[in-house]
């Protein structure tokens, strides 16, 4: 207390009483005292549980309740922890001679329920936290519960502070204790996740190791320019050395290059090296050279520069597919051959036989005895049966090889059932049979589709009815058999009154070289394949074939086909095609003499053979160069000038020439041979100073016409056009080279020839280009090819051509290879069309 007098002007008026809170004073002191203590405690715990080993954690905690208790001042400090059969006591520290407190978890008050600290001065006076008295009871006079919470402020156990005697919990105490118990809280977390994390790896680690497939971990190895170039091992597993070979002792901290020279040439490394450096895991499957042995191998980055590899070897797996393939193209070889061999031998048959059947008929026409006829007659209709037979190998041996196509143009349902009926009608005849036929209202007119196919099916089927009909009837009907998407479905029926056909049998009707029954084929003849090419042939155009039959009742066999109706009401008129028939101007008199300047064998034959057959005689060189040399030794009426050629290509020697020419004063006609037909094209030609354009493939009439005009003009700008390639479902335009060849069989000859010999060479120069990235000279084999495929008028393979010869003037190898393996498989089908066509044209001689 402070005293002051107080006075005025008359002296002393009274006595200030000045008091100070001495208690608080001490009680500020006191809190202040309390918090210093709290931090280095807390900075104490801290250091601790930090540096503290996992396997002291027991002693750690002991002790920090202890100084933790001492610091509030209570006798029993406890720690609480969540379970999943619910609260527990996890770890408490009393006062020496204090009993146990477990009998009341926190879990029966409220402050769990509540989620927040709770603090009871005296239990006492409030029982509603405790109901069952058991604190209270055990001497526990004040407690404050603190909830410990985890990861989403989920509680995950309570800290209880318990006190002999009654307390009052201020708000201080109560935040600082709070943060006590998110450290301690914070503590347990850890301690529990790395305990799981251990038990975690250890679970892994055991897997891994007792894991039947191979299990490796490597860090990646980089040069100064950040490429991988190499690998370590730093763990593996016991299926690793079992399936390698290697010892766990001799490559763990070694790299890959010092346990496996040779790995580097694998390509092992640059995928390991991309997994590690930009964490995308891959498999594949590769064979290991060092090792002998094929793996199916899956990669992924398990951490800094480091990845793992889990894999299986597949040797057996792999042998056993070499094998099947190996077996696989056997029998498809042997296929083949069986193939080639059945057509090769029919063609070879059927050559003399058509002159047996020839002569036999010209023998017929002469002056005959009786006998002579008779004997003819069996010799002619010998021959036919033969031919009948050779023709259906042929087929079959067609369709086995996949190489019989299909036609599609309109034609008339009605006609093409008048002209089927007409061509059996004269064997129905003579076994005294009625042959009817007859098309539902309903049946388009016109549809779109194969006649001359569809003619052979009921043929087909027509002379099996009459053959196997001793009496009544033989019928095809035509009806419409409802739709399949835009298509209509026409069913074909051709009905008898013959033998019939068990129902045993019917399921072995359609095998090739198959009789239903033996003795049938003693009796009526036959090969047993008519009803298998049939089938094979309506299989194609999309349809099915079908039978019905009753043993001794008659048989009913039914092609149901898919086919596109026409709109038109006549089929439409085809524009005339230029052939033989055609008139040409061939040359009369002195022959003019004609230089063909082609690098291309096959290209350079063809014209040549072409301009012989138009009266025209011919020099020919590879080049411009060789150009050149002849027109300064020879002198020609004309020059046909390809673009594209090695060391001097057209435009450059017809400049040349040009200037050669305003020397002299004269002028020879030349005339460019291009794949190019685009109007740039040309006008680079007559900027060059030729004097036409003849876009390959070059036509016999478009030839004739060009060269009439040039040599009796002796200078003229022609355009000799080609039309637009005809859309064909072949790899060849077959109408195109039948008028480029006029259907002459030595120029096709020819054609096959060069083309046999040429394009494997120059497509080998190019394949070699493209794998050392030579692109000039990939560039001047994928043009050679192009203008090749031009002159065959193969206008797909062309086409690829010339995408590969965009890819190789860009030097796109990634475009390029497989570019170029396609262009090989269609230049195959292209030879395989031209031995169609070779064959055609023999048969029609």
């Amino acid at each position: 207390m402070v005293a002051s007098v107080l006075s005025d002007s008359e002296g002393p008026s009274g006595v200030l009483l000045v008091f100070k809170d001495a208690d608080r004073r001490h009680d500020e002191g006191a809190l202040e005292d309390f918090r210093r203590a709290f931090q280095g405690l807390m900075a104490d715990l801290a250091f601790r549980f930090a540096t503290l080993p996992s396997d002291d954690i027991e002693e750690a905690f002991d002790d920090a309740l202890r100084r933790i208790a001492q610091l509030f001042d209570v006798d029993r400090c406890s720690v609480f922890r969540s379970w999943r059969s619910g609260m527990g006591l996890f770890h408490q520290w009393s006062r020496e001679n204090s009993p146990v407190v477990d009998r009341c978890p926190p879990d029966e008050c409220c402050c769990v329920s509540k989620g927040a600290p709770i603090a009871i001065a005296d239990l006492s006076d409030d029982t509603r936290a405790c109901p069952a008295g058991g604190l209270h009871s055990q001497g526990v006079r004040s407690v404050l519960c603190v909830p410990m919470r985890g990861k989403s402020s989920v509680s995950v156990g309570v800290m209880r502070f318990d006190s002999s005697y009654p307390r009052v919990w201020d708000e201080e105490h109560v935040s600082l204790a709070s943060t006590v118990v998110d450290m301690i809280g914070g503590v347990l977390l850890k301690r529990e996740m790395e305990i799981a994390l251990r038990e975690s790896e250890a679970r892994c680690r055991k897997l891994v190791e007792e894991s039947f497939n191979g299990v490796a971990v490597h860090r990646i190895v980089l040069d100064d320019t950040g490429k991988p170039v190499d690998y370590v091992f730093l763990e593996v597993n016991r299926a690793f050395e079992v399936l390698t070979g290697l010892d766990a002792s001799k490559v763990l901290g070694r790299s890959v290059r010092e346990v496996l020279p040779g790995i580097e040439d694998t390509g092992f490394i640059e995928r390991y090296g991309d997994v590690a450096l930009t964490g995308r895991s891959i498999s594949f499957e590769q064979y290991a050279p060092p090792l002998g042995r094929h793996y199916a191998i899956n990669a992924y980055k398990v951490g800094e520069m480091e990845f793992a590899t889990v894999f299986q070897d597949i040797s057996d797996r792999k042998n056993l597919e070499d094998a099947l393939i190996q077996s696989r193209l056997a029998a498809e070889g042997a296929e083949r051959a069986k193939s080639d061999f059945l057509a090769n031998m029919s063609h070879e048959i059927r050559t003399p036989l058509n002159g047996v059947i020839g002569m036999a008929h010209l023998l017929w026409d002469t002056e005959l005895t009786e006998e002579q006829k008779d004997f003819v007659m069996t010799i002619a209709s010998s021959g036919e049966a033969l031919l009948e037979i050779i023709n259906e190998i042929l087929d079959f041996s067609k369709m086995e090889t996949g190489k019989l196509s299909l036609e599609r143009f309109p034609f008339e349902i009605g006609t093409l059932v008048e002209e089927t009926l007409d061509l059996i009608g004269n064997q129905a005849r003579n076994k005294g049979l009625e042959l009817m036929g007859g098309v539902s209202p309903e049946v388009p007119i016109i549809v779109e589709g194969d006649p001359g196919r569809i003619r052979q099916v009921l043929i087909n089927l027509l002379s099996n009815a009459v053959k196997f009909t001793k009496e009544g009837y033989v019928s095809l009907t035509v009806s419409h058999f409802g739709f399949d998407d835009d298509m209509d479905v026409i069913k074909f029926e051709v009905s008898d009154t013959g033998i019939g056909i068990p129902r045993e049998k019917l399921a072995d009707l359609f095998k090739p070289f198959t009789q239903v029954d033996p003795s049938a084929t003693r009796s009526f003849g036959g090969t047993g394949i008519g009803l298998a090419i049939s089938k094979k042939l309506v299989d194609l155009m999309g349809g099915r074939l079908e039978v019905e039959s009753k043993e001794g009742a008659g048989t009913s066999f039914s092609a149901i086909i898919p086919m596109r109706s026409m709109d038109e009401g006549i089929i439409p008129t085809w524009p005339e095609k230029e052939g033989l028939s055609d008139p040409l101007p061939v040359r009369k008199g002195r022959s003019p003499k004609i230089l063909v300047v082609e690098d291309t064998v096959t290209n350079r034959k063809v014209i040549v053979r072409l301009l012989e057959k138009l009266g025209y005689r011919s020099d020919s060189a590879a080049n411009g160069k060789e150009a050149l040399q002849a027109l300064s030794m020879t002198s020609y009426d004309g020059v046909l000038m390809d673009i594209q050629m090695p060391e001097m290509d057209g435009l450059e020697a017809t400049r040349r020439i040009r200037e050669r020419e305003r020397r002299t004063g004269s002028h020879i006609p030349i005339v460019a041979l291009t794949a190019h037909v685009a109007q740039e094209d040309r006008d680079r030609c007559l900027e060059a100073g030729m004097d036409g354009h003849l876009p390959k493939p070059v036509r016999l009439k478009q030839l004739a016409d060009a060269l009439e005009r040039m040599v009796s003009s002796g200078k003229g700008r022609g355009k000799a056009v080609l039309p637009p390639p005809i859309a064909s479902d072949n790899y060849l335009a077959r109408d195109q080279l039948l008028d480029l060849i006029g259907g002459d069989l030595e120029i096709l000859a020819g054609l096959i020839s060069s083309f046999e010999d040429d394009f494997p060479r120059i497509s080998d120069l190019t394949s070699t280009a493209i794998e050392m990235e030579d692109w000039d000279g990939a560039l001047s084999g994928s043009s050679r090819m192009k203008d090749m495929l031009s002159s065959l008028a193969a206008w797909e393979a062309r086409e690829t051509a010339s995408l590969l010869e965009e890819a190789s003037r860009s030097g796109d190898r990634e475009r390029a290879l497989p570019l170029f393996k396609e262009l090989r498989q269609e230049a195959a089908h292209v030879l395989e069309e031209l031995y169609s066509i070779r064959e055609q044209i023999a048969n029609s001689l």
